[in-house]
């Protein structure tokens, strides 16, 4: 046995790197994110860590390419603010960017935005008001004002964003905000039951079964859970508009990497899709179908007339990857000073989905972190993942993956512990490590490119290690 294990001590080594790093590899492939990220041991923290910073050099290597073209973003931007002055504005201006763009013919457009709150009654206007008409004889010049004024104050700007909401109907989808089980005691419960009552329509209860054609009552699902979610004011959301949510779940290093199409509330119970899954299946005129087969998500299926789309979920978590084009410049952009004065090319509207985000630093608080920018603003994630499915150019991580991972180690490692004792030189030792880890690293780039994420950390480091521990037991 001795003698055995003399002879293939090097292959013994190999092994037991394998199965050494194999279990690392294991344990440490489920991504932390959120509220999750502090749960992870230390190991785990540190290899999600780094393949994240992995991931992030493999977009930046990639390098930027154009989003899908019938693709725009309006950025409620810095000229808006010299203009408007900080977020949020009078809702009757931004009513006025929105029947711009419906008038243009938009196909759908998505507000990366929430109207939860009723507007503020404009008191600077209405001491004007009073001023004008406590004056006995006034000016005739001053008379438009005047009735400008009146009817300003008589109509509410709640009631001129509604008015386009029920223009655009199902062509509208708002932004709607989850709350998790510890933030549900900040809302009364008869709140609650008015945005319970408003998301109705909105969540998906059933799934397809396992004869064509048949549904089934959606089972206990492990989806990115919430209580329930801050919906519009109620004469928004009768406005016939879609809903969808729009949080974000960053990766332990606050970056956005991966975006929960669906979230599971309790109030009412079902799958509330995204804003960004809201506004693709309006544009591609296709019901959302989340397959579903084992209690698990295993993807979702839009479907239409003319062929269905499915959209990948990472193997160890229910979300998706998001294959980011690039930064901000990927992207068609027009200014929401533009679409108001008129002054834009309808054409490049007209058709297409249309994302409407704060783009002023610093006054909204949605920035994020993205591969590509480190101040990117949060509607560029939506505005990716609806680019990634019109084009059907998604970044994946299936369940199969990692089992394609062990067998790399398993093969790569046991290639170097058989051909290193051969290699006599130690300088063609170190040539022969570094260009076993060149190739699976331009594998893993290889890989990425055509929308399948390898983990790299835990195999180069098992293939850096057996192959040091392969040149000093040559040495003993």
């Amino acid at each position: 046995m001795r003698s055995l294990l003399s002879k293939r001590r090097y292959e013994a080594l190999a092994i037991l790197a394998f199965v050494v790093f194999g279990v690392i590899h294991g344990q440490t492939s489920e991504p932390l994110m959120g509220l999750t990220a502090e749960k992870g041991g230390v190991i785990h923290r540190l290899v999600q860590n780094l393949d994240g910073r992995v991931t992030t050099l493999l977009f930046r290597l990639r390098g930027p390419r154009p989003a899908h073209p019938d693709v725009v973003v309006m950025e409620i931007d810095e000229r808006g603010a010299q203009r408007y002055g900080l977020w949020p504005w009078p809702r009757e201006v931004v009513a006025k960017a929105l029947d711009q763009l419906l008038d243009a013919d938009a196909k759908v457009i998505g507000l990366d935005i929430a109207f939860s709150d009723k507007s503020q009654v404009n008191t600077r206007e209405q001491a004007w008001l009073e001023t004008i008409q406590g004056v006995e004889a006034l000016p005739p010049a001053l008379a438009p004002l005047k009735a400008e004024l009146e009817q300003r104050v008589r109509t509410s700007p709640d009631e001129v964003l509604e008015a386009v909401f029920k223009k655009g109907g199902p062509r509208i989808v708002q932004g709607v905000v989850p709350f998790a089980a510890g933030q549900a005691s900040s809302f009364t419960g008869e709140q609650r039951k008015v945005w319970q009552a408003e998301l109705e329509g909105s969540v998906i209860s059933r799934v397809p079964g396992s004869v064509k054609g048949s549904f089934k009552e959606l089972p206990a699902l492990d989806v990115f859970p919430n209580t329930g979610a801050m919906a519009p004011l109620p004469r928004f959301a009768a406005a016939g508009s879609r809903l969808g949510h729009f949080t974000t779940v960053p990766d332990s290093d606050s970056t956005i990497r991966r975006s929960p199409l669906l979230t599971h509330l309790d109030e009412p119970p079902g799958l509330l899709p995204s804003l960004a899954l809201q506004v693709v299946a309006a544009q591609l005129d296709a019901q959302i179908v989340p397959e579903v087969p084992w209690k698990r998500l295993e993807g979702i299926r839009l479907a239409r007339a003319g062929g269905d789309v499915v959209i990948p979920i990472e193997g160890e978590s229910p979300m998706t990857l998001i294959n980011y084009p690039g930064d901000a410049n990927a992207f068609q952009r027009v200014s929401v000073v533009d679409v108001i004065d008129g002054k834009f090319d309808r054409a490049q509207v007209a058709g297409k989905a249309v994302l409407v985000g704060v783009t002023i630093i610093g006054s909204s608080g949605d920035q994020r972190v993205t591969p590509f920018s480190e101040f990117t603003a949060g509607v560029y994630t939506h505005a990716s993942l609806v680019s990634n499915t019109l084009r059907g150019d998604f970044l994946s991580r299936p369940e199969w993956l990692n089992w394609v991972e062990w067998a790399l180690m398993l093969v790569l490692g046991l290639a170097v512990a058989v051909i290193t004792p051969r290699v006599r030189n130690f300088a063609g030792k170190m040539l022969l490590m570094v260009s076993v880890i060149a190739g699976f690293s331009v594998l893993t780039f290889v890989l990425f490119t055509n929308g399948l994420k390898i983990n790299w950390v835990v195999p180069a480091l098992h293939l850096t290690l057996t192959a040091y521990g392969t040149i000093f037991l040559g040495y003993l």
